[in-house]
């Protein structure tokens, strides 16, 4: 009877062991990351707090991150960290950059992690460019992961930017929507607007285009616009414009530039936008900011007469789910087809982008305080890019 009841005692022990173990395994815990939104005076140094805050569970410890980020140097320069006073005031900084740091514990033989009762994980400092007019946008590099020893956490980024009261420096670029037939060449006007006190006599204009669809051919001054052609190029799918102006400084115009490219034959449609769009000052004494694109589809239809409209009945642009909306706390994203490799992106009217998620589900917790109004919506998958409005409520 005794060798039974120890046989019962070792049986439920190890039971009880397997499923410690596998509830060990199976726990995951979710954190949101974002960089802080400040406002400075060009030539100013300011201090960017990088927030935390787990959503779901919370670990033991944590005793290590990289964090690494992407902004144009240009506009804003980071050149400093502080952990004093932070979540991470025990650890220390095992190496760093103007582009991240990497936070370890600082003694191996004494445990040390992030105090969770602190939402501050670090403090970056930058300074500011001395022409700045807009925001510069503070972005989480994607391709790495914060808590790389820590694969129990799932962690959701969130943009944040250092603005200045002006905004002189932010232009607006724009072409219309075309349909045009394979085989064609044809033209694309570029308007240009907001640039009028960005003190602007010359720049580089640059973007992307599906040169395997959209072969670039020319770029020709527009009839009513000062700005005169000095060079362009393209080099894979990148192309490049360089602009003087004619006289003083470069101003609005509707049609800034004519782009010319060729259709290449193809036997289904295609739809191609220009992407990344950038207009990037040349001249020393000018204001600079960002460049908000409003770039229109170019479809190219079999059969179809150019220029027009795109004929929404034939294209087929897919389609993706904005949920509640309005939205007030929270909003999901869900891509048509459950394509893995979608992102989305969010963007106020001035273009400047407040939230990006990678995958075909994604849960947007809309910060306190933030800003109502209408926004956009940008879903990228490998075979399409869709926008929809977001309005959100106060």
């Amino acid at each position: 009877m005794a060798m039974i009841s120890r046989l019962l005692i070792r049986v439920v022990l190890i039971a009880f062991a397997v499923l410690i173990t596998l509830q060990s395994a199976e726990a995951q815990y979710s954190m949101s990351l974002r960089f802080d939104t400040v406002t400075a005076n060009p030539g100013d140094t300011v201090n960017l707090n990088v927030y935390y805050k787990f959503t779901s569970g919370l670990p033991k410890s944590v005793q290590d991150f990289n964090l690494r980020f992407e902004y144009d140097t240009n506009e804003v320069y980071a050149f400093d960290y502080t952990l004093s006073g932070t979540a991470a005031d025990s650890l220390f900084v095992r190496d760093d950059s103007h582009h991240g740091i990497i936070v370890t514990d600082s003694d191996a033989y004494t445990f040390h992690s992030l105090d969770f009762t602190n939402p501050i994980l670090c403090k970056i400092r930058f300074r500011v460019s001395k022409r700045l007019a807009d925001s510069a946008f503070i972005r989480w590099d994607t391709g790495v992961s914060v808590f790389e020893y820590s694969d129990s956490i799932n962690t959701s980024e969130h943009d944040g930017l250092i603005r200045t009261p002006s905004v002189a420096g932010h232009v607006i670029l724009a072409n219309p929507e075309v349909t045009v037939d394979t085989g064609k060449s044809f033209q694309i006007p570029i308007s240009i607007s907001g640039i009028e006190n960005a003190k602007i006599d010359s720049a580089l204009l640059r973007f992307e285009v599906d040169t395997t669809r959209l072969p670039f051919r020319e770029v020709f001054a527009g009839v009513t616009s000062n700005a005169v052609v000095s060079s362009s190029s393209a080099s894979g799918d990148t192309v490049s414009v360089v602009l003087k102006a004619s006289e003083g400084f470069i101003m609005n115009s509707d049609t800034m530039i004519t782009i010319a490219f060729y259709s290449i034959p193809w036997y289904d449609t295609a739809c191609v936008m220009l992407s990344n769009v950038r207009l990037l000052p040349l001249n020393a004494g000018s204001l600079i900011g960002n460049t908000a694109s409003s770039t229109g589809s170019i479809c190219i239809v079999p059969g179809s007469k150019p220029p027009a409209g795109v004929n929404t009945s034939t294209v087929d642009h897919g389609s993706f789910w904005v949920y509640p909306n309005p939205a007030r706390d929270e909003v999901t994203f869900d891509a048509d087809g459950n394509s893995s490799r979608a992102s989305f992106e969010v963007y106020d009217l001035l273009g400047r982008r407040a939230y990006r998620s990678i995958g075909a589900h994604s849960v947007w917790q809309i910060p306190a305080g933030f800003q109502p109004g209408l926004y956009f919506v940008k879903m990228d998958t490998e075979a399409r890019s869709v926008t929809k409005s977001l309005i959100i409520e106060p």
